[in-house]
Parts: structure tokens; C-alpha cells; sequence
């Protein structure tokens, strides 16, 4: 397996504004009616105590489990947002308003490969990741042709039957056969999320094999296997 291209490894956690610690109860504070920038600040502001408490727990984790000693670690918590540098991976924790609802936060864990992607498949990795991570996203380098993908997919006897599209090619979704993964690729980004009772390594697995075949740009020769 040699992808070329790293992706963005995401999870994210949702909740109502008023359940995070520093949200005070009795008047005192009161949960957004409506999206605007101050609201965001307030989220980060009352959940900065989660962040901390979540970047924290993380950090001691990789420390422990990766067997790494603190000056190959880097850690950053501030307003809400909490940074861990390792040599395999960055990790981003950061509050935002959750989009369809002003009373809900949402809370992004970002993953971002240094190295090889190869080694987000590591038992040690996996341990670490698993239960924060359910999303692999790819970031298309150049606008793609959506209806060349879809032509390709469907000559492909594996995945033409999994595979649904909007009638103006702009957006597809596939669901390969015996993965418990689905993809959802539009002209900005491909999406490989994991289904209900899927690991992580079966996402990573499923994701790594199936990029090549839906992305002409990867220099790869790899396919899906049982």
C-alpha cells in the first residue's frame, strides 16, 4: 500500500451547551438562540475545561502507550483549543457551534499524519485513535471530474452496484461490499466514515485501499481485499 496523498483522520462529539463544565446554571448563563462569532467564544470559553481535561488524558495516553519521552512530545491548551505534536501525528481538539443547531456544541478531533500513513496502523496508534476517530478525509488537489469517476466506478465489477450519485454527477456515495466503511466524495473532498459497530482499523484499511481507485492522481496500484 503507497498512497501518496495524506489525509485528514476526524472525529467529532456533540452535546448541549449547557452540559459543559464552565456553563453556569441559574440564569447565570444562557445557551446561543443563533449563530454569531460571540457565541463561539462563549462555547470555548465555558468548555475550555473539557479541551484541557480531553488533551490532557490524550497526551498521558500517547506518552504511555507509544513509550515516548516528553521532549518527543509538544503540548498546547488554550481557549478551548488543545494541540499534541508526536513524530507519528498531529492531533487538534477544538469547540465550535455545532452548524444546524445554536445550542449544541461540537467538539473536532483532528488528526493529521507526519509521516507514512502506513503508520496510523500500528497497534499503538489504533489504541490511541480508537474512539476518537471516525472519518478519513482527503482534500482533492485539483477540481475533479466527477462524471470520469463515476464512469470508472461503475466499470469497476465490485463497486458498480454499491455506488448512487446525484443525477447532475455532483455528489456520490459508495458503500463497498463487505466494508464497514461508506464514502461520500463531492467536488471538494472525499469522505470514507465508519459504519455502526466498524473499527478503526477497518476505516484506515478500507479508506487507504479505496482512495486510489476513486482518485486518478495516486500513483497506486492497490484494490480492495477481502
Amino acid at each position: 500500500m503507497d498512497i501518496n496523498s495524506k489525509p485528514i483522520l476526524m472525529g467529532v462529539e456533540t452535546g448541549r451547551v449547557r452540559t459543559l463544565p464552565g456553563f453556569l446554571k441559574g440564569g447565570r448563563h444562557h445557551e446561543p438562540d443563533s449563530h454569531y462569532d460571540a457565541a463561539v467564544s462563549f462555547i470555548r470559553k465555558v468548555g475550555q475545561d473539557l479541551v484541557a481535561e480531553r488533551t490532557e488524558r490524550l497526551f498521558h495516553d500517547i506518552r504511555s502507550i507509544m513509550g515516548l519521552k516528553r521532549k518527543e512530545l509538544s503540548f498546547h491548551c488554550l481557549d478551548g483549543e488543545g494541540k499534541i505534536e508526536t513524530p507519528l501525528f498531529g492531533m487538534e481538539l477544538l469547540l465550535h457551534q455545532e452548524p444546524t443547531n445554536p445550542k449544541l456544541y461540537l467538539l473536532e478531533t483532528i488528526v493529521h499524519p507526519t509521516s507514512a500513513v502506513e503508520t496510523l496502523l500500528q497497534s499503538d496508534v489504533l489504541t490511541i485513535l480508537s474512539g476518537h476517530i471516525t472519518q478519513v478525509i482527503y482534500e482533492w488537489s485539483q477540481v475533479p471530474d466527477l462524471e470520469e469517476t463515476i464512469d470508472r466506478i461503475e466499470d469497476n465489477d465490485l463497486l458498480r452496484d454499491c455506488l448512487h450519485y446525484r443525477a447532475d454527477a455532483s455528489e456520490l456515495t459508495l458503500q463497498p461490499p463487505g466494508k464497514s466503511i461508506s464514502l461520500k466524495l463531492n467536488g471538494e473532498r472525499a469522505i470514507f466514515s465508519m459504519s455502526p459497530g466498524g473499527s478503526l482499523q477497518e476505516l484506515l484499511v478500507g479508506a487507504f485501499e479505496l482512495w486510489p481507485q476513486v482518485n486518478p492522481e495516486e500513483n497506486s496500484s492497490s484494490t480492495l481485499t477481502d
